[in-house]
């Protein structure tokens, strides 16, 4: 309720004038405004690489591969764990030639950048990336 600064008489809030003298009371009253309004962060819809702590580097999948590579751990190292199995299960259908395959991939992973590593290798959605 307002109250006319001249009758003293109460008004409604959303009156202008005085029902009594017909006085101007002044604008009604508004909610108090916030000075800073909140606004959720805008939705990024372009891919984003994944962070720099899931990178792999390429020197050490490469030993792996030369030296375990018949056990698919170059492959458990990448976080392609389904391409470590497989890795295993060719090593024994080809009964042991599949070493020379993970030794080459060895060699291939330690010429290779570590940034071309990671795109090719690490950040594919390939299950069983080979060469």
């Amino acid at each position: 309720m307002k109250r006319c600064s001249s009758c003293g008489t109460y008004a409604e809030d959303n009156a202008y004038v005085c029902p009594r003298c017909g006085a101007p009371l002044g604008a009604p009253q508004q909610a108090p405004q916030y000075a800073r309004q909140v606004t959720a962060p805008p939705r990024q819809a372009y891919y984003q690489p994944e962070p720099a702590c899931c990178e792999r580097n390429n020197i050490v999948a490469g030993i792996f591969a030369l030296l375990f590579g018949y056990l698919g751990i170059h492959y458990f190292y990448m976080g392609k764990i389904s391409g470590g199995f497989i890795c295993i299960l060719l090593e024994l259908v080809t009964c042991g030639v599949w070493s020379t395959v993970t030794f080459i991939q060895g060699i291939v992973f330690m010429c290779m950048s570590n940034e071309d590593f990671n795109r090719k290798f690490v950040q594919t959605s390939s299950t069983f990336p080979v060469f």
